[in-house]
């Protein structure tokens, strides 16, 4: 009995073995596994678990407008604090107050940082960060592998994932540069205007609630920044008045769990000559709102 069951195991073990080191190989190739439903976010995710960005004060979260608006080099050398931006296209609210829970756990910052536009407010949770950051945490850190099995996709399509699909060069601090992204592509959002809010908007601010009690009972300073946008997101005199109610939503949200809000909203400052489009900078208006921001910062961090 006790032979048949060892002749068992072993032929397991041998049948487990080449999966394992194929794996492995698409690893070290960086051919990675799915994570969740966002590649950039996936692949942000593991190349900071093969180059851990060490002690981080200063942590950058959110959706594309935290990725792109933010001057990493202002960041992380200006302010005189460790720094890194763990932001990734198309997240909400919901979707960034899960992974800062594991993330905050992880790295332990004194402050987070996002930079917000009405879009974190519009779509509904997505439930595949919520898968990843209720997975435990030896895991995520140690063995990613694991995520191969777990959300199992062939290999040729984990291949046109990472290699056949655009996106961005991360900086030394997790940050990319939108223009980047819009290098030779002609622009076709010049009649796009803001709709908001959308079914899924009263979510997301409860999100944010929680999202600043989570951070005021991890003794977490939130540093919560609402983004310039262009001119002509808000077309119509209705528009400007969603918009300012939203402004005003935030804000009561954020300083009602006795965090810090700042606003940069003004269109008399960032023209829309400063924008790569609708929602984000270009690399000029980056640095104008950098450099605007790391003064208010400095306040904030003393």
């Amino acid at each position: 009995m006790g032979r048949g069951l060892n002749r068992f195991l072993l032929k397991l073990v041998l049948l487990a073995l080449p999966v394992v080191v194929g794996y492995e190989i698409l690893y070290r190739l960086r051919i990675y596994p799915v994570l969740t439903n966002s590649q950039l976010f996936d692949n942000k995710m593991l190349d900071v678990q093969r180059h851990p960005p060490g002690g981080v004060k200063l942590m950058a979260m959110g959706s594309s407008v935290t990725l792109y608006d933010l001057d990493s080099r202002m960041l992380g050398q200006d302010l005189g604090v460790t720094y890194y931006n763990f932001a990734s296209w198309g997240m909400q609210m919901t979707d960034i107050g899960v992974v800062l829970q594991a993330l905050v756990k992880e790295y332990r910052p004194s402050y987070v940082l996002i930079c917000s536009s009405p879009r974190d407010f519009v779509n509904p949770a997505n439930g595949s960060y919520f898968d990843y950051a209720g997975t435990a945490s030896w895991i995520r850190e140690r063995f990613p592998e694991y995520f191969y099995l777990r959300n199992y996709n062939p290999v040729h399509v984990l291949y046109r994932r990472r290699f056949k699909s655009p996106r961005p060069h991360f900086d030394a601090w997790g940050g990319a540069a939108v223009d980047e992204m819009w290098k030779g592509v002609v622009r076709q959002d010049f009649d796009e205007h803001l709709d908001f809010p959308t079914p899924g908007t009263e979510l997301q601010y409860r999100a944010l609630d929680s999202l600043c009690a989570f951070l005021r009972a991890e003794k977490v300073g939130l540093i919560f920044v609402q983004a310039p946008m262009e001119a002509r997101y808000v077309n119509t005199a209705a528009r400007r008045q969603v918009l300012a109610a939203h402004f005003e939503r935030c804000r009561a949200i954020v300083e009602a769990r006795g965090q810090d809000y700042l606003n940069y909203y003004d269109t008399t400052v960032f023209k829309d000559s400063l924008f790569a489009d609708l929602t984000h900078l270009s690399s000029a208006g980056r640095e104008v709102l950098t450099e605007k921001m790391v003064t208010d910062l400095r306040r904030v961090l003393n």
